[in-house]
């Protein structure tokens, strides 16, 4: 017990296997960047101004990737495919906390 009378807890992180761990995710997804100096680092579509999160989005609000071309001519559906496996592979990412005894 601590000095106010409460119970200690403490969080432990487990660490997990990612699958990438063994390679750099963009090597995956080569039209996906990160640029600190851009829309905050968060992955963009090949140094554009559109980010992985606008994508999903867009589709998470029901658009289609034609409509979403049409709109954005400077993307391409390749693109939008990246967005969703570069989304997909971060997904894969595990965090497991447990409490410690």
């Amino acid at each position: 017990m601590t000095a106010d009378g409460r119970g200690t807890s403490a969080i432990q992180v487990v660490p997990t296997y990612r699958i990438w761990d063994d390679f750099e995710v963009n090597a995956l997804h080569p039209s996906i960047t990160s640029d600190p100096l851009r829309r905050g680092g968060r992955p963009c579509v090949r140094d554009l101004r559109i980010s992985v999160g606008d994508v999903l989005g867009w589709m998470a609000q029901g658009r289609t990737p034609e409509d979403i071309v049409a709109d954005y001519p400077e993307l391409t559906l390749e693109d939008l495919r990246a967005c969703v496996a570069y989304a997909a592979e971060r997904e894969l990412h595990e965090v497991r906390l447990a409490a410690a005894v």
